[in-house]
């Protein structure tokens, strides 16, 4: 959009723009924006634009998994999704879950922490890392042999913003109550 050739402003009064940037490169997005002024000393008034670093987000949905009860030796998987809201690649360097050992993960049916490659090319679009707007799936299963509260956390080292996202885990491994 243009601007009209003249705007007047009034002393004392004030005038607002709101500008929309869209990246098209990697690079802080710098600039600046000049008007002509009728001041006597003044001849232009420039307005320096420096936009915050362009770089990867990882969005984990949902933010934490609450398995509940699950009768023990029996398995219960559940999804995690890892988007990339950013505007620049994002790397997963690393996967691991803290705490319990009766919950894994897998990326495409390979554990990570087994085979680090799968973490190379999480979404399998045969690229390395996670183009902006992309994502994939994390399953995660739960299997206890007893009965009891567990609980652990996935942490995921990236190179967003956030260099370690840390999702929760929670079940309650359960004995059957009747057995027929």
């Amino acid at each position: 959009n243009r601007l009209p050739q003249i705007i007047e402003i009034n002393q004392e009064d004030s005038i607002t723009f709101v500008m929309t940037y869209e990246a098209r490169s990697e690079d802080p997005p710098l600039g600046r924006l000049t008007f002509d002024t009728n001041e006597r000393n003044r001849n232009n008034l420039t307005i320096p634009i420096k936009g915050d670093d362009i770089g990867p987000e990882l969005v984990v949905s949902p933010p934490a998994l609450d398995f509940e009860r699950v009768e023990a030796g029996t398995p219960k998987s559940l999804l995690i999704n890892l988007t990339n809201t950013g505007q620049a690649l994002l790397e997963i360097s690393k996967m691991v879950i803290n705490g319990s050992d009766d919950f894994t993960v897998t990326i495409n049916d390979v554990d990570p922490n087994q085979s680090p490659i799968v973490l190379k090319d999480p979404d399998g679009d045969g690229e390395d890392g996670v183009n902006p707007g992309e994502g994939f799936e994390v399953k995660v299963t739960y299997l206890s042999q007893a009965a009891g509260e567990d609980t652990g956390e996935i942490s995921i080292e990236n190179n967003s913003g956030v260099e370690v996202i840390k999702v929760p885990l929670v079940a309650n491994g359960a004995s059957a109550c009747i057995r027929v």
